[in-house]
């Protein structure tokens, strides 16, 4: 909803309103599915039509899939 609906983008706080949620919490989530999606095993199909398959482009997906978890408190695969 934050890109595909407008412009200019829906803010978390319409979205949250939406769904029955803060905010924060919409953002909180939309932070989530995007670490989600660097993972290769998730990613696999887009990766494949942006042709974003070498090791470098997985290298830094994870390198910025850690740091996030690092910033969160939480561990990879949780």
């Amino acid at each position: 909803m934050h890109f595909l609906n407008s412009t200019p983008p829906t803010t978390y706080r319409q979205i949250g309103v939406a769904l029955g949620l803060s905010g924060e919490r919409t953002r909180q989530l939309h932070a989530e599915a995007l670490v989600w999606l660097r993972h290769p095993a998730h990613s696999y199909a887009l990766r494949s039509l942006l042709e974003r398959h070498t090791l470098a482009d997985y290298q830094t997906a994870e390198a910025l899939a850690q740091r996030w978890l690092r910033w969160k408190g939480g561990r990879h695969g949780c």
